[in-house]
């Protein structure tokens, strides 16, 4: 479990594996340190509070803007109701779910729970489908 956390930070993961392998790092991850990341992870470990809350500040607000970043170069206009309302959805949704927890519901006796970050996503996709007014053509081949 820990080699799989370790490696969540080296390879390229979204944005959900790396919260949990921040949080590992400062609370679970501290039992049993095995396999080829154990002094990476030790390195890890002893770094002080502030230093992985600097790091984590940092890895988020690049996260969000290279968000920016592709909002910018695909060029969505902003000024139409309908791209309007789906960034608002989608960016109220990752935060104000994320603060409760997320949502968690059962299917056939196994508990799932969708985080912020995934409702959010599926709000968009759903929005996206279901607004008229689209403002791109798909290619004919």
């Amino acid at each position: 479990m820990v080699i799989a956390r370790s490696t969540a930070t080296v390879l390229g993961c979204p944005d959900s594996a790396q919260n949990f392998t921040n949080r590992s790092y400062t609370s679970v991850a501290r039992r049993k340190l095995v396999g080829v990341f154990s002094f990476f992870i030790l390195g890890i470990l002893y770094l002080p509070t502030a230093i992985i809350g600097g790091v984590s500040l940092i890895l988020y607000g690049m996260i969000s803007a290279i968000g920016v970043r592709n909002v910018v170069e695909h060029q969505v206009d902003l000024t139409k109701s309908r791209n309007l309302i789906i960034a608002a959805v989608i960016l109220v949704c990752a935060l104000g779910f994320n603060a409760t927890g997320g949502i968690t519901f059962t299917v056939f006796g196994t508990a799932i729970t969708l985080s912020g970050l995934a409702i959010a996503s599926l709000a968009g996709i759903i929005l996206n489908a279901i607004l008229p007014g689209n403002d791109y053509q798909f290619e004919k081949e």
